[in-house]
């Protein structure tokens, strides 16, 4: 290898020389607004365009790469309208909205639940909640507890939701207004139909389901009900306790009279067989 030694170095020295020629050809042919500094100067704004400029010619972009106008900084765009802004995809690991002290956290970073799983966490600054949106296309709120974060609340791609607690609805009468008693809740209570079905979209799941149907409800309970812009019915199942709990109570008023009756009835009875059985 010793005879070849010196025609090896002389070539690499001679295509290096090469290459640094043809860019300092082109950087004074095509691109002679490349900015000059004295020592001491500051970079102005446009002192750093014409930078940007430069680079975006050397690298031959059709888009411009780097923007800052009016104290916008853009990426792939000349017109940025906000401090910052991004024509295109954007990949970064960790981004802070908000103050520089605080702010919420976005990040892609796997959570350890998954090792499979790319997770976006929303979580503020200092806090130990979080909401995670799952590549498995479900969106769960965890809060931190006992050394480790814990699932709480689930939404999956279909719409089931799963709460890991209790949910409560405010009811408080200061909220309220226009208060009425339900009319006539036994008879209607009495007109819907409990029933057991399957979903016809086994997306939404395979096993038999148990409820009611939205348009029975609608008929003697339209405030249980909404539709939405496609005309599709769903049911508050919640609002359905007013009229069930009204309706027990007036179940037990007319239990609580009849027991009246037949105790008066007995008491009849006994006075002229007192050796009946129903009278010991």
């Amino acid at each position: 290898m010793t005879p070849f030694k010196k025609p090896f170095y002389s070539a690499l020295v001679f295509f290096s020389t090469l290459v640094v020629l043809s860019f300092v050809y082109a950087a004074t042919t095509y691109y002679m607004d490349l900015p000059t500094a004295s020592s001491g100067s500051t970079l102005t704004s446009a002192n750093w365009n014409s930078l940007v400029n430069y680079a975006n010619k050397a690298v031959k972009q059709e888009t411009e790469v780097l923007t800052v106008t009016g104290g916008n900084v853009g990426i792939g765009t000349t017109s940025p309208d906000q401090l910052f802004t991004v024509n295109g995809n954007a990949r970064a690991t960790t981004v802070v909205v908000g103050a520089s002290a605080g702010g919420t956290y976005l990040n892609t970073t796997n959570q350890g639940w998954d090792p499979s799983s790319r997770d976006l966490t929303i979580t503020a600054a200092g806090a130990t909640n979080s909401i995670v949106l799952r590549s498995a296309q479900t969106i769960q709120m965890y809060t931190y507890y006992g050394g480790w974060y814990q699932e709480r609340f689930r939404i999956t791609n279909v719409g089931n939701a799963t709460l890991a607690g209790t949910l409560t609805q405010n009811s408080d009468i200061r909220l309220k207004k226009w208060i009425a008693p339900i009319e006539s809740p036994l008879e209607k209570v009495s007109k819907l139909s409990g029933v057991t079905y399957f979903w016809k979209d086994s997306a939404r799941g395979f096993n038999r389901q148990i409820g009611v149907i939205a348009q029975d409800v609608e008929k003697v309970f339209p405030e249980a009900v909404a539709t939405d812009e496609k005309g599709m019915k769903s049911v508050a199942y919640g609002n359905l306790v007013a009229p069930l709990i009204e309706s027990v109570k007036e179940l037990k008023k007319e239990n609580d009279s009849l027991k009246k009756e037949n105790q008066e009835i007995r008491s009849l009875l006994c006075l002229d067989h007192p050796t009946a059985e129903i009278c010991k």
